[in-house]
């Protein structure tokens, strides 16, 4: 299991859609979700914990926010799918 975490705007809402149940009549089908580029890089970050060894890895914007840094270790910056540069990452440790 991998966690990654990015700090940022996100859009968050519930969508859904009505769908047929048959006999005549529709259910709704909602969830909740969030989109954005805040989440795709959280999403990069979970996949890269495969290569890194996780389980949980963290970016910069989220580094900043911490009171305690003394459980992170740097891992430098590192190349994700989908966003151009480095992206400095971070990796919680026990």
């Amino acid at each position: 299991m991998g966690i990654g975490i990015h700090t940022g705007p996100a859009l968050v809402g519930c969508v859904g859609a009505e769908l047929a149940a048959g006999g005549g009549k529709t259910r709704v089908r909602r969830e909740l979700t969030a989109i954005g580029e805040t989440i795709n890089l959280a999403q990069r970050l979970e996949q890269l914990t495969k290569a890194k060894g996780g389980p949980i890895l963290l970016s910069e914007a989220t580094q900043g926010r911490l009171r305690d840094l003394s459980r992170l270790e740097s891992l430098g910056p590192q190349g994700l799918e989908g966003f151009e540069g480095q992206v400095l990452v971070y990796r919680a440790r026990a």
